[in-house]
């Protein structure tokens, strides 16, 4: 048997394979850190993006609860204007007096003169509401006529049942608390049933305007 020596190439090849014997490892091992230093990079993305979604998180939250408090202070201020409109008609709050204007004061040489309500009484009322502004523009397209709820009613295209001109009616009676109408009684009386109320009516007492 031959030795390997005794082949031209022999000596040659087995230097190749020890080369690649060694070479593998190496580049075994450098895949393994370019592998590792990925990983890396991508679990320090994977941490961003965590905190970019907790972060988004927290600003929707704060959103939601800012529109909620929106919301409820609106509200409450809707509620609290309803409640001055209301009381304006019966609670007359008198207006703070300047010292200059008391009684005895430099400069003031009598009682104070009763203020005239002339500009209070012109003064429009301010109305919100789609359906009250609508009934007030019919209404006060004929603002010297007596309206009755049957006659708002088919003038709106509403029914006129009773559950109809109840509704109407209950509009009208609030807008008569804000002093914008005024019930005017007709000598027509209520049947026995009950159901007749066209002897009630309707009619623009004061000057409005939509808020």
């Amino acid at each position: 048997m031959r030795s390997t020596t005794d082949h031209p190439g022999g000596a040659e090849s087995a230097s190749d394979a020890g080369h690649s014997s060694q070479w593998l490892p190496t580049f075994i091992q450098h895949c393994r850190e370019i592998i590792e230093a990925h990983d890396a990079t991508l679990e320090r993305l994977r941490a961003s993006v965590a905190a970019v979604e907790a972060e988004r998180q927290q600003v929707r939250d704060a959103q939601s609860e800012a529109q909620l408090a929106q919301e409820t202070i609106e509200g409450a201020m809707q509620r609290m204007q309803a409640l001055k409109d209301s009381a304006a008609s019966w609670m007359k709050v008198p207006p703070p007096r300047a010292a200059s204007d008391a009684p005895g004061a430099p400069g003031n040489t009598g009682p104070e003169e009763p203020q005239s309500s002339a500009g209070e009484a012109t003064e429009p009322i301010k109305i919100t509401g789609e359906r009250s502004l609508q009934l007030l523009r019919l209404l006060s397209s004929r603002p010297q006529h007596a309206w009755t709820t049957q006659e708002v009613a088919e003038c709106l295209g509403e029914p006129t049942n009773d559950d109809g001109t109840r509704t109407i009616r209950t509009r009208l009676d609030y807008l008569c608390s804000k002093r914008i109408l005024k019930k005017v009684q007709s000598p027509r009386k209520r049947n026995v049933a009950g159901q007749d109320n066209s002897y009630v009516r309707y009619r623009i007492a004061h000057a409005w305007k939509a808020a």
